[in-house]
């Protein structure tokens, strides 16, 4: 019985050019480049070590020791960012008035002014993201943009939720929340169509009016 095995054995190596040793498979070839017409396949959120790049780059203010926000980047299939698309709304601070402060300790600069790093990463990486809409003192929406734009980024159907102000004559409506559904092992579900726009606006046709919802 030993002879066979070692014959066995033998044999096999003789067959297997390498002597046998696994052979690893080879790498999968390179997607192709994208063109200006392939969509984004994710978005890549880049947190950076605040210390290593104080120590490579010259800051203007002591770094902490928690990594910090780089910037959200919009990116191909092959994982190349896309950058620099057309701007459809121009980076201002008083956008971000409700969140400044969160975010000058989450993504601050090191090297320059917070509204001056915030307006770079807006115009290279934030221009080209799917979710354009932008809150703002007098900024609204038809319920179609807010609902297209989560979808597109989460990939699942929201339900939206506007409100009006009690006593305002106008009876202008404002988008109040956003609620995702998900299932008994809590893995993102599509919530019910019929309930996604409460409060939003009549449904028509099988899709929403153009109401305009104000996103202050």
């Amino acid at each position: 019985m030993m002879r066979l095995i070692l014959a066995s054995l033998y044999i096999f190596l003789l067959a297997t050019p390498d002597g046998g040793a696994p052979r690893a498979s080879p790498p999968p070839p390179p997607l192709p480049p994208p063109s200006p017409n392939t969509p984004i396949a994710f978005h890549r959120i880049v947190m950076m070590w605040p210390k290593a790049y104080c120590h490579i780059n010259k800051c203007i203010k002591t770094p902490p020791g928690t990594f910090t926000m780089h910037g959200v980047w919009p990116s191909f299939p092959n994982g190349e960012s896309k950058i620099n698309c057309p701007v459809k709304e121009p980076f201002s601070s008083s956008i971000i008035s409700l969140i400044e402060d969160k975010m000058k300790s989450c993504w601050p600069s090191y090297v320059q002014a917070n509204d001056r790093f915030w307006g770079h990463e807006w115009v290279t990486h934030g221009s080209c993201a799917d979710m354009c809409i932008v809150p703002g003192p007098k900024k609204t929406y038809v319920p179609k943009a807010y609902y297209d734009a989560l979808v597109s980024y989460f990939k699942f159907t929201p339900q939206l939720t506007c409100k009006e102000k009690v006593g305002d004559k106008n009876k202008d409506k404002y988008l109040y929340e956003v609620v995702f559904c998900v299932d008994l092992k809590f893995n993102p579900i599509n919530c019910p169509r019929d309930k996604y726009l409460s409060g939003c606006g009549p449904i028509g046709g099988g899709g929403p009016t153009k109401t305009p919802i104000y996103f202050i």
